[in-house]
């Protein structure tokens, strides 16, 4: 093509470079090439050695419908894999939030009764599940742990500030059925206490006392339901402890097995 005059689109090229290939592509069948004219304005694709660009074509990058539509799924299974992960998280952090309240009131009253040398009660009243309390109090009469009024006589407080833990106190703004059961010595609880001795933290009588605790997660509110439950315990000598059912239930590993 060395020396020749092309028109292509109104502009002459001269003298093109050896290395420079043009393809032309005819709209009609019967279009003859004129060395010095042409008639019409072809399509051109010109190739400089190993790149290739198209004159007319112009393509944007971007995301077809069907990349786009795996993208989707993709994000969509990840959500759905990772919303059952992030209920048991949250499930197990109220419970072992809960449990923990109870356990550092009751540590409070067994170490007050020490410290104070008098007698510290502690009143367990339990309903239902979210219908629950526990209250402390110094001296011989036991306070009332439903009471909520810090100004009655019944309501339960130590040293002027109180020691009282409900449903309310423990998982505010939450319909949750936390507590499982109470028991002293093996008898369920509706309204009961139990005493801490002020000479060596025991509890007066030995009562044992047993609390369940398990997680909301379930359909139903019965224990069988339940993917974890913990338990707090008060020993005859005044230890207060947590442990995690790990026989019907999962393990919070954080808890020594009951």
């Amino acid at each position: 093509m060395d020396g020749h005059n092309f028109l292509i689109s109104g502009r002459s090229l001269t003298a093109l470079p050896a290395n420079v290939y043009i393809y032309y592509k005819y709209l009609q069948k019967d279009c003859q090439l004129d060395e010095a004219f042409m008639t019409m304005t072809p399509d051109v694709t010109v190739r400089l050695g190993p790149e290739k660009r198209s004159i007319h074509q112009d393509r944007s990058s971007g995301f077809t419908l069907i990349e786009l539509v795996i993208v989707i799924v993709i994000v969509a299974l990840g959500v759905a894999l990772s919303v059952p992960s992030f209920r048991d998280v949250v499930e197990k952090r109220r419970l072992s939030f809960a449990a923990e309240e109870v356990y550092t009131l009751l540590t409070f009253a067994q170490s007050s009764a020490v410290k104070h040398n008098t007698d510290v009660i502690v009143n367990f009243r339990y309903t239902d599940h979210d219908t629950w309390c526990i209250g402390a109090t110094l001296g011989t009469v036991a306070c009332n742990c439903a009471v909520t009024d810090s100004t009655q006589a019944a309501f339960c407080e130590i040293e002027g500030v109180a020691r009282r833990l409900d449903q309310t106190e423990v998982l505010p703004n939450t319909t949750y059925d936390l507590m499982h059961q109470m028991s002293i010595s093996g008898t369920s609880i509706t309204n009961d206490t139990i005493v801490f001795d002020p000479i060596r933290g025991t509890v007066a009588d030995l009562d044992a006392v047993n609390i369940q605790m398990h997680s909301h997660q379930g359909s139903d509110a019965t224990a069988g339901s339940r993917n974890y439950q913990l338990e707090v315990d008060v020993l005859p000598t005044g230890r207060v402890s947590i442990c995690t059912q790990s026989g019907q239930k999962q393990r919070l590993k954080q808890y020594p097995d009951c």
